[in-house]
């Protein structure tokens, strides 16, 4: 009696107080029973989050697991937005006023006279984080089912499991499609939220940064085509693994290593054409989400534009005290940052010949 769960035992102590003379109308009880904890799980759930959390935040933080019970979906949801509330904080901890807030592409268009307050931004990589988990989940549950792994628990680290696979560019595509479809669920400030939270969040952890060292333990020169495809890999790799990865990395030293290791260990396991899928998918869905955000007063047009950030003293000093606020966050020793491995050396393909000493030119 004691290996059982809380519902079995209140079960099976009604059943012995009841009258039920047959094992099938026994099931039947306890059928009946286990869907009514369920409703008022679900309902308890629900309000609690209702009352704890403004309805732009909740909204974003669905599970798509729907097998979970309630409660404990109840936990991880709000795990999730503490999490997010941090990497939030964090990631936006150096910004000043009057600093732009584009993050993902520069448009190259004038910039407007709109402006974003420090606050609403957080609000809107907070629940753009919300948004990028549902993404990550949708593509690991397909993922399992497709590879027949056991669904529970999720791995970080489940692109590993894809590398070589023989129908990978069916399997990304199907990914791709229900991904997209999501997408077009979400409101206008969750597309907003997205959009920011693959900027500050995604693009900060790859940009300029190399995930190859060469003999001396130095990184890698890398020709500029070659270093912006592996820019485009990189941010499918964090889309696919989700917050949760981003989070391991900025969390401590340890998890950086981790994490950047991942990255690096990844991109070499993989041929050049499943690279180029999965590029091209992280392509696929970056262009359907500019696309799908309406022009307004924060954008100049369609993909977002560039404003311009406003915020008080009491604001960033808020966003500073969020940042070192968890526990085991090695960021006040600075022994962490957002960016993942080392500054990139690059040079132009057209440099090649000078390099090797050819031309007349000594290397």
């Amino acid at each position: 009696m004691n290996s059982l769960k809380l519902p079995d035992v209140i079960v099976i102590a009604i059943l012995l107080e009841s009258d039920i003379p047959t094992l099938k109308q026994a099931r039947l009880t306890c059928r009946s029973f286990r869907a009514l904890i369920d409703a008022y799980s679900k309902s308890i759930s629900s309000s609690l989050l209702t009352r704890r959390y403004p309805s732009e935040v909740k909204e974003h933080f669905t599970l798509v697991d729907h097998s979970m019970f309630a409660v404990n979906g109840l936990f991880e949801i709000d795990r999730r937005i503490h999490l997010a509330r941090w990497m939030a904080s964090f990631a936006l901890k150096d910004l000043e006023p009057g600093d732009l807030a584009w993050a993902e592409q520069w448009t190259g268009r004038d910039l407007e006279d709109s402006l974003v307050l420090v606050t609403d931004l957080l609000g809107y990589v907070i629940a753009g984080l919300g948004a990028m988990w549902h993404l990550s989940e949708l593509a690991s549950i397909m993922v399992q089912k497709e590879l027949q792994l056991s669904p529970r628990p999720r791995p970080l680290g489940l692109s590993a499991v894809t590398p070589r696979y023989q129908y990978i560019s069916e399997l990304e595509r199907r990914v791709l499609d229900t991904q997209i479809a999501y997408l077009n669920t979400l409101s206008d400030y969750g597309k907003k939220g997205l959009y920011f939270a693959l900027g500050y969040c995604v693009r900060v952890i790859y940009r300029g940064r190399s995930f190859e060292l060469d003999d001396a333990g130095h990184s890698a020169l890398v020709e500029l085509p070659e270093h912006y495809a592996r820019e485009r890999w990189a941010r499918w790799l964090i889309v696919r693994e989700g917050p949760d990865f981003i989070a391991t990395a900025w969390l401590s030293s340890a998890g950086r290593q981790r994490c950047t290791g991942l990255l690096a260990a990844q991109r070499v396991s993989r041929p050049q054409s499943q690279l180029d899928v999965e590029s091209s998918c992280a392509k696929e869905l970056y262009r359907s989400l500019w696309s799908s955000i309406p022009a307004g007063r924060m954008y100049s047009d369609s993909p977002p534009g560039s404003p311009r950030l406003i915020a008080a003293d009491a604001d960033m000093d808020t966003l500073k005290e969020m940042s070192i606020r968890h526990a085991g966050v090695e960021t006040v020793d600075n022994q962490t940052s957002l960016c993942l491995g080392e500054p990139v050396r690059i040079f132009w393909p057209d440099l090649l010949p000078v390099l090797r000493g050819e031309n007349g030119y000594v290397s």
